[in-house]
This record gives C-alpha cells, structure tokens and sequence, in this order.
C-alpha cells in the first residue's frame, strides 16, 4: 500500500496513508513486545524502510516543483506520516540493530542516485542524526 501509484491522488494518498499507519502499527508492536517478530533482521528492514523513504522522496520532489501544500495537509500527507514512522524506528533502535536502518538508507539512496542532488541525501542524514540515540550516533558518522 504504501507504493501504491493509483491515478487518482486522494485515493493514492488514502491508500499510502493506510499501509504507512500499517507500518507504524508493526514497528510500535513489535518493538515493544519480545514475543513478536524480530523486525530488526534484514529481511524486514529491507521491505520497511524504503516505503518509508519513497513516500519521504515524494514530498521532497512535490516541494522541488514548487507545489506547496497547506499546513492542515501537511500532518495528513504520507510524507509526513513517513517521516514520523522513520523517526520513530531510528528513536528505537539500539547499538546492535542501528546498522539495520541505516544500510536499507545507503541502499535506497544508491539505487535510485539520490546522492546527486544531495538535498534528500542531507535532510535524511539530518533527520537520522537528530533521531539517533545519542550513544549511538558515532556509529552513524562511521557507516556513512
């Protein structure tokens, strides 16, 4: 859901919302719960975070063509609910699973040369840094 590409962009939206309120469910559920699924495995990592950075992107490129939105909007937009869900998994993370979030991030970034122009680049590292527990945020500075 979160990839969804309908024409219509209030259904899009509707539907991004869903799957991105689908995902927050599973990251405040399992996270918190030992009995559930170790969402920190690469497996999981790999499917969450690039629905949360596509929908991230998506705003970013609305906000390059200079289509701005109004605030009311904005806290319904997926890319503000994304960038809510991203910031919530990196809070949560800990030493050993940091590395799970930010590998899926150099990924996506690579796969789609988002490092040139560097401004998603930069506003996801910003985004990553000031989220980070700060025990952790060396091992950021290292990995990028």
């Amino acid at each position: 859901l979160c990839h969804n590409n309908h024409k219509d962009s209030v259904i899009r939206e509707k539907l991004r919302n869903a799957g991105l309120k689908g995902l927050q469910g599973v990251v405040k559920k399992t996270i918190s719960d030992d009995l559930q699924v170790n969402i920190w495995e690469a497996v999981h990592m790999d499917k969450i975070v690039p629905s949360l950075l596509f929908n991230m992107q998506e705003q970013s490129d609305t906000d390059d063509n200079g289509d701005p939105e109004s605030p009311g909007e904005e806290e319904d937009s997926p890319a503000h609910l994304a960038e809510a869900v991203f910031r919530d998994l990196i809070r949560r993370a800990s030493f050993r699973n940091i590395n799970s979030v930010i590998a899926p991030v150099l990924v996506h970034l690579d796969n789609h040369n988002l490092w040139v122009p560097n401004d998603f680049a930069i506003r996801l590292f910003k985004i990553i840094m000031f989220s980070v527990q700060n025990q952790y945020g060396y091992l950021v500075d290292r990995k990028s």
